[in-house]
């Protein structure tokens, strides 16, 4: 591979696209100082890496290593290899979107994109059996940590919301624990109270300083004018949704810790 023509496509790609090389480093969890060493031309992408940057890029690895983009020209025909789909996820349902991506993948459409909060762009691709793994990490993740996952075989390739995106071959896990992301039920435990932390705490809280008082003040009148009925159908609308989300998601989330917590007990 020829370093500095690699790092020249890299680098004009990501101008193209209107990305600071920080912006590129986040997408590939890997250093701003990485992705300037191979600009440079003082190192290059591990070879892992190389699909997640022309999936970034929406190109193929050919075409990110010969430095020649393919541009079809038949619209037709590119909209076949692609699909659009909207599905909504609560922060409590990441098991049931794992089985579904496997599902996608078994008949032929592969992720490469999502637009939050549910919109999941596919690609078409040979029919397989592929394991997807979801991790929350909404502090950010270290390139030691993301380097250890794919010396595991598995291959990172989104991020939304706070949440890694993983996918493996069926065939490449030669046992139960190869398709797993986490080798024990402490990190599952743990995965469950960042979210709880970092996303249902949060959600209760702008649920009790902001909804809830808003809906209290629109039943007893407390908005007065043309915009009294916009502001009660608005609230009452916010208060029905909060409700749901934090007893489903709390109820759920409690569920799924006690089925991993046995080891506490």
């Amino acid at each position: 591979m020829n370093q500095y023509v690699t790092g020249a496509v890299i680098k004009e790609l990501r101008e193209k696209n209107r990305m600071t090389q920080l912006q590129l480093a986040e997408k590939l969890c890997v250093s701003d100082k990485s992705v300037s060493k191979w600009e440079t031309a003082r190192g290059f992408p591990d070879i892992t890496l190389l699909e997640p940057i022309a999936e970034t890029f929406g190109i193929s690895v050919t075409e990110l290593i010969s430095g020649n983009t393919v541009h079809n020209s038949n619209i037709s025909a590119n909209m076949l290899k692609s699909k659009t789909m909207i599905r909504f996820f609560t922060i409590s349902d990441y098991e049931e979107e794992e089985i579904w991506l496997r599902k996608q993948h078994q008949s032929g459409w592969k992720l490469v994109k999502m637009v939050p909060p549910c919109i999941y762009i596919f690609e078409a691709c040979e029919p397989q059996d592929v394991i997807y793994r979801l991790d929350y990490k909404n502090s950010g993740q270290t390139e030691k940590y993301m380097q250890m996952l794919r010396d595991f075989g598995w291959e990172y390739f989104a991020r939304c919301n706070g949440w890694l995106y993983f996918r493996k071959p069926k065939e490449a896990a030669v046992s139960e624990q190869d398709g797993e992301l986490f080798s024990d039920d402490a990190s599952r435990v743990e995965l469950i109270s960042k979210v709880v932390k970092t996303r249902l705490v949060p959600l209760a809280v702008v649920f009790l300083c902001c909804v809830l008082p808003g809906f209290v003040r629109a039943v007893t009148g407390g908005y007065s004018g043309g915009s009294g009925s916009f502001f009660s159908i608005f609230f009452g609308i916010m208060f029905v949704l909060y409700v749901f989300l934090i007893v489903y998601c709390g109820t759920k989330l409690r569920k799924i810790r006690a089925k991993y917590d046995h080891y506490s007990a």
